[in-house]
């Protein structure tokens, strides 16, 4: 099987760590084409080193970035305030995609029939691309959110990212509103294509190696989380300083909830792995500057000599660092605006032990769709009922954590990583040979 994503084995994302675990598990041996600065490459089978196979002119690449990240990136998390759409790159986008295609069937030539795996919105357009190159049979996976409502100045503009996604035998999404919210799209906007162009939709949401996460835990030593924290309860987030993911949110609750809970002032410290993300786009290099000064205006509120209540991480950790953090953050506040899933709820989860914490977890997070019954809800738009919930969340007694992290624990262990993968291989396997005797496509599916 071709793996097909903007993120190559090993680089940063959820997805492209997901694969990378896959392929160490299972031995799978398929070509993943990936792009590196403006090269496409390809790494073959999991021990091979990467090969490049074609370099792409550096204002394509930046303008499918911009595309991606200006415009199509807000527009999918409906939060259009965010949005900037240029033509310029949207063509591209659509270059982009046309090279990276070009790129996989000149190196494979007669392979293609081993069908694709294609991730997200970098490649929207590689479901066409590839089946008219090759006749090649794909799965696409939608890894972010599929919007509540397009506004009508960009639907002509997601009406062509469409298009070729509808050339995929299978796509999946994460959760069922946004299965419910791409068929309704396409109903609704993409009337002329009838009948054999249509894909099945699916809803397959991300699972996790919950033996990996769990066994890694057990492995470290506390002396790394002594030196970030220190001793008091720790209320732990991870994520990237990105509009979507409710970081200034955050840090408006936090205040708030000292305001609120004077009785916590140095008790507690509030522990932020936060990296900057997407640097040279306006948006996000504007919210990263204003959630670091809105974290300095918390802190020097409310610190005191020998204690700080936000300590701010912004280098990546590795997985046995995250794991150790994990296992002891007595809370693990997601709380995002919109999120396609958040790995990291599931991670935490993973973690636990004997003497659980507590997932306080937001209802605009994809994975509230699997962990809602164990978890704290949170809304961060809604500052002060995110302060409460942080409070009920560390006064929690023992008994009900292990309860709810019983439920939490259940749902991640019955929706595995090898699971959901393994769904695409036989999806892809079963269309692979349909695809011998008729090349007509399954009708779109609600």
């Amino acid at each position: 099987m071709n793996i097909v994503s903007y993120r190559g084995p090993g680089m940063a994302g959820g997805l492209s760590n997901a694969m990378t675990r896959v392929r160490e598990k299972d031995g799978n041996n398929g070509n993943w084409w990936f792009v590196s600065d403006n090269v496409l490459s390809v790494s073959r089978g999991k021990d091979s080193k990467t090969e490049a196979v074609s370099s792409v002119d550096q204002d394509v690449v930046n303008g499918h970035y911009r595309y991606c990240n200006d415009f199509l990136w807000p527009v999918m998390h409906d939060l259009t305030a965010y949005a900037t759409y240029r033509a310029e790159d949207r063509k591209h986008y659509k270059t982009f995609n046309r090279l990276f295609a070009q790129a996989i069937t000149n190196t494979l030539r007669g392979e293609l029939h081993q069908g694709s795996f294609i991730h997200d919105y970098q490649l929207a357009g590689q479901p066409k691309l590839l089946r008219k190159d090759g006749n090649n049979v794909s799965a696409l996976f939608w890894h972010i959110p599929w919007p509540k409502k397009v506004e009508e100045n960009h639907v002509l503009a997601i009406v062509d990212l469409v298009r070729p996604m509808l050339h995929a035998a299978t796509i999946g999404f994460h959760t069922q509103e946004y299965a419910d919210n791409f068929i309704s799209f396409v109903d609704q906007n993409v009337t002329d294509y009838k009948g054999d162009l249509r894909s099945k939709v699916i809803v397959v949401p991300l699972g996790i190696d919950y033996d990996y996460w769990s066994h890694i835990a057990d492995k470290q030593e506390k002396e790394f989380l002594q030196v970030l924290i220190g001793k008091t309860p720790a209320v732990l987030s991870v994520d990237r300083a990105d509009f979507t993911k409710g970081v200034s949110n955050r840090m408006q609750a936090i205040d708030l909830f000292f305001r609120m809970h004077p009785e916590w002032k140095e008790k507690v410290r509030f522990l932020q792995v936060c990296g900057r993300t997407r640097a040279g786009i306006e948006a996000f290099d504007k919210y990263w500057i204003e959630c670091r000064q809105l974290a300095r205006c918390v802190n020097n509120e409310w610190q005191t000599d020998d204690w700080r209540p936000i300590t701010w991480l912004d280098q990546p950790l590795n997985s046995a660092e995250l794991s150790m953090l994990y296992r002891n953050a007595d809370v693990m506040l997601v709380n995002p605006l919109r999120d396609g899933l958040n790995l990291t709820a599931k991670e935490y989860v993973a973690c636990q032990n004997g003497n659980p914490g507590v997932l306080a977890l937001s209802t605009g997070a994809g994975a509230w769709a699997e962990l809602a019954d164990g978890c704290v809800a949170v809304d961060p738009r809604q500052p002060g009922q995110m302060s409460g919930a942080i409070n009920v969340a560390l006064n929690m007694m023992k008994t009900e954590r292990e309860m709810r992290m019983q439920l939490l624990t259940n749902s991640v262990r019955k929706n595995s990583l090898d699971d959901w993968w393994q769904k695409f291989t036989l999806i892809l396997a079963d269309k692979a040979a349909v695809a011998t005797e008729s090349t007509k496509y399954v009708g779109l599916a609600g």
